[in-house]
């Protein structure tokens, strides 16, 4: 049981994905609707910055980091979108139970 391999994934790449999957549903929505998108690159250095903070975590701690991360998704989606905030849960909720992601 101790010599489990786990793939080495990038937490750059990993941040990138996730930063990438919530611009995929910020773009959805209707231009009238979104809100300054000025702020978005910020967004996407802190979720870059937080799968490198989520590695330093020990195992036991990977749940807080996935929390972390989806926390920081909704706080994307909910600061770049004008939607009600049913619409942004439901668009979070989608975004964490792509097959994907």
């Amino acid at each position: 049981m101790t010599n489990l391999v786990f793939p080495d994934i990038p937490r750059l790449y990993t941040g990138l994905a996730e930063f990438l999957a919530v611009c995929l549903m910020i773009i959805q929505v209707p231009p009238s609707q979104r809100r300054n998108l000025l702020t978005l690159p910020v967004f996407g250095l802190g979720q870059i910055g937080l799968q490198y903070l989520a590695g330093t975590f020990e195992l036991y701690w990977w749940i807080l980091g996935i929390l972390l991360n989806l926390i920081w998704m909704f706080l994307t989606l909910y600061c770049c979108e004008k939607l009600v905030l049913a619409v942004i849960f439901f668009h979070q909720f989608k975004l964490s139970s792509s097959p994907n992601l």
